[in-house]
C-alpha cells in the first residue's frame, strides 16, 4: 500500500550537516529526504510507529524476539 504526502523543500544539506547520509553504503548521490517523525505519522495515520529501526550489531546472531 502506498500513499502520497505532499512537502516542501525547506534546504539541501551539505556534506557537513549529514546531506550524505544514508543506511547503505554508495558511491553515488544520496536520495534521501529527512521528514519530521510526527508528521510523518500523522500523515500515514500511524501515531507511536516508526519506519526505519536501527539495532547495533554484536559478534552473537541477534534474537528477534530479544529486539520486539
Amino acid at each position: 500500500m502506498g500513499r502520497t504526502i505532499r512537502l516542501t523543500c525547506g534546504g539541501i544539506l551539505g556534506l557537513n550537516e549529514l546531506g550524505e547520509f544514508a543506511l547503505q553504503p554508495s558511491q553515488g548521490s544520496v536520495l534521501a529526504v529527512f521528514v519530521p517523525l510526527t508528521r510523518l505519522q500523522r500523515d500515514l495515520g500511524q501515531p507511536a510507529r516508526v519506519n526505519t529501526v536501527l539495532v547495533a550489531s554484536s559478534p552473537a546472531p541477534a534474537d528477534p524476539e530479544g529486539l520486539r
